[in-house]
């Protein structure tokens, strides 16, 4: 994003906060943070989920702590249906 009179990333920060607002900017923070760890995550715990995963909630930002919601596939133990007449 634009900011009128300076070069794409060279806006003073507070001149930044002043244009977004301290919520847009830790909300964009949180984005891109999001972009980078999950996958990580997602690996690392060795998790294979359905579909993607949805941010829960964000209990700390010192240090960031991230809730999600990972909807994974279920599995289906079968009895012993053979025996049944």
């Amino acid at each position: 994003t634009k900011i009128p009179g300076f070069r794409p990333g060279k806006a003073p920060y507070g001149v930044i906060l002043k244009h977004f607002g301290e919520a847009n900017i830790l909300e964009r923070a949180i984005e891109d943070l999001i972009d980078d760890i999950y996958p990580e995550m997602i690996e690392e715990l060795d998790i294979d989920p359905h579909g993607p995963g949805k941010l829960e909630n964000v209990p700390s930002m010192d240090p960031p702590v991230f809730e999600f919601v990972v909807p994974l596939k279920s599995t289906v133990e079968l009895g012993d249906y053979l025996s049944v007449s």
